[in-house]
């Protein structure tokens, strides 16, 4: 066989990997969407938003301390209005954002010349936890990561030295606009675009920098806007402030303790995206470094694409005005993925058959512990308050003898006022609604059988509850899951 007919047999069995793995991941996120788990405490304030407020009032700052941007919540309107408020209804656009990340990532990749190293990184996006559940989750991370990627795509497509000015500032005026509103993350890609054609134009006829500056100025301008109307309220939250403020970064850490603090946001970052073992972090840590110089090398431009936005997101984080939190900054795990990719794409090409064993090996090991295949036959659930629901109704409890915790209330009231099924729920609509740390002794002074109903509540706290109950009453039935549970009282 020549050397020709190898390399082509070569290139068609990656391909056929590749779309193996497209397949298994757009399978593993349909399965999960289709077993339809309850809306969760923040996806239930969601829905609340868009149930209770018009297209208008949806650009406006939201209610529950929540957050998401406009375009983002009139997809869900619409979704909703045409669909039903159900759970299928609010998720489709995540899980179709899911889908599409998968293609773009693929695709970026390819854009970046990674051939050999595409199937670790595509792997690890395609059956990451991370991935698959906010590929069915209603929240816009994994909607900010399909834009983040679809402009890296876009920019690497929209050639600035072939286009008029007029037209690529019409061009990346509109795909801008149309980012700021829809993913709040995208400023910080928008960035890496600008450096990005400011640097071909100023290596390759410097009169193309013109337009460039332009659309950035516009860009700026209307994040601006957006930022003082509508993010900046929301950002000054006491509430959400103090739910971020650990996920904030030090920029320029002065201390031992500070810098090990920024470690660990970052180090989490990396686990989230590709593996959670010491040996598999340290190693995609190496091949992340390795990835962004060899880029930096062979192709500046598309390392600032990347990179840029990291450096942004890091920035942003150290003054405090974008939290770390891995689901928060899922849009950047792409780029970090990437960059893994790069590198190991370089390190499959060394010639060292000990060095080539073991980056094969620790990333067959990275891609196997990190995988959620167990999702096809083990539903994914959190916070199935309808569980409890039932207990409580299955004990012929009505609302007057029902008490929900406070971090149970917006699912409660979603499945209670908002949802389709909303009607087999009303003997429990209106039961009372507990503060944090309720004074739980204070209940059992009514006597008889009460309802207890909870989630997203501190253990501690629920224990607490529970002991303080248990002093003058009897469980009679319970159902405790992940994140939530329920208790039917009676007096001993």
């Amino acid at each position: 066989m020549s050397h020709i007919q190898q390399n082509n047999k070569n290139e068609r069995w990656l391909a056929i990997a590749t779309w193996l793995i497209i397949g298994i991941g757009i399978l593993l996120r349909v399965v999960v969407f289709l077993q339809n788990r309850n809306l969760f405490i923040d996806e239930a304030n969601i829905a609340r938003n868009v149930y209770e407020r018009t297209f208008a009032g949806l650009a406006m700052p939201l209610s529950y301390e929540q957050y998401a941007p406009p375009i983002f919540l009139w997809i869900l309107k619409v979704s909703a209005i045409l669909f039903g408020f159900g759970e299928y209804a609010f998720r489709l656009y995540t899980l179709l954002m899911g889908i599409g990340s998968l293609l773009l990532f693929m695709a970026v990749m390819k854009a970046f010349d990674i051939k050999k190293g595409l199937l670790y990184p595509l792997f690890l996006f395609a059956t990451g936890l991370i991935f698959v559940r906010y590929s069915t989750e209603v929240k816009q991370y994994m909607p900010d990561a399909f834009i983040c990627l679809l402009l890296v795509w876009l920019a690497m497509k929209i050639d600035v030295l072939g286009n008029t000015m007029i037209r690529f500032v019409a061009i990346w005026f509109l795909l801008g606009t149309l980012s700021i509103w829809s993913s709040m993350p995208s400023v910080f890609v928008l960035a890496g675009i600008g450096v990005y054609y400011g640097t071909t134009a100023i290596k390759q006829d410097s009169k193309k920098l013109m337009p460039v500056i332009i659309v950035s100025i516009l860009w700026l301008m209307q994040f601006l806007f957006y930022y003082t109307t509508i993010l900046k309220p929301q950002a000054d939250s006491e509430y959400l402030h103090n739910f971020h403020k650990d996920y904030f970064i030090f920029l320029i850490p002065v201390s031992l303790l500070q810098l090990q603090h920024n470690i660990q946001l970052v180090g989490n970052l990396l686990s989230e995206a590709g593996g959670y073992t010491a040996l598999v972090t340290i190693f995609n840590g190496l091949m992340l470094l390795v990835g962004g110089y060899m880029l930096f090398r062979k192709q500046l431009e598309k390392a600032l694409l990347v990179v840029v936005p990291i450096v942004c997101l890091y920035v942003a984080a150290g003054l405090s005005q974008f939290s770390l939190i891995p689901r928060v900054s899922l849009f950047i795990m792409p780029f970090i993925l990437l960059l893994i990719g790069y590198g190991f794409n370089f390190v499959l090409q060394v010639r060292s058959k000990i060095v080539l064993g073991i980056a094969v090996a620790v990333a067959c090991i990275g891609a196997f512990n990190h995988n959620q295949l167990k999702l096809l036959v083990k539903p994914l659930r959190n916070e199935e308050i309808t569980d409890g629901m039932k207990l409580l109704e299955n004990n012929k409890l009505t609302a007057k003898d029902v008490y929900v915790h406070l971090g149970a209330a917006p699912a409660f009231i979603y499945y209670t006022e908002i949802h389709p099924a909303r009607g087999q729920w009303q003997t429990l609509k209106y039961a009372h609604v507990l503060k944090y740390g309720p004074n739980c002794e204070a209940i059992v002074q009514t006597g008889g059988q009460f309802g207890f109903l909870y989630a997203n509540g501190n253990p501690d706290e629920m224990n607490a509850c529970k002991d303080g109950v248990l002093k003058h009453m009897a469980i009679k039935a319970s159902i405790e899951e992940k994140g939530c549970g329920a208790y039917v009282y009676v007096t001993k």
